[in-house]
């Protein structure tokens, strides 16, 4: 059998055991998100620095927040139904 490499065998362990919490985001925090968004909706890493900074989350937690908040506005909150879950017509 393949050897696994006990770093790996740690990673998956912890992975597992340990599920990330969701980002809770109070009223003022999302107004602020909202007001950086309005004036640029793809800031640079210097600008999520600063918004994190005044926000209190981490720079890659403000690209993500971007990232999602993007695709809202691209109308991805709508699904569509796939193929498999479709009625017949």
């Amino acid at each position: 059998s393949p050897k696994v490499c006990p770093l790996l065998m740690k990673l998956a362990q912890h992975e597992a055991a340990a599920p990330r919490q969701r980002l809770s985001l109070s009223a003022s925090k999302k107004r602020a998100l909202e007001a950086a968004f309005d004036a640029e909706s793809t800031p640079g890493l210097e600008e999520r620095k600063r918004i994190a900074a005044a926000v209190d989350i981490t720079p890659r937690q403000v690209q993500v927040w971007f990232q999602n908040r993007r695709q809202r506005t691209r109308g991805g909150t709508s699904r569509q139904p796939s193929p498999r879950t479709s009625k017949p017509a």
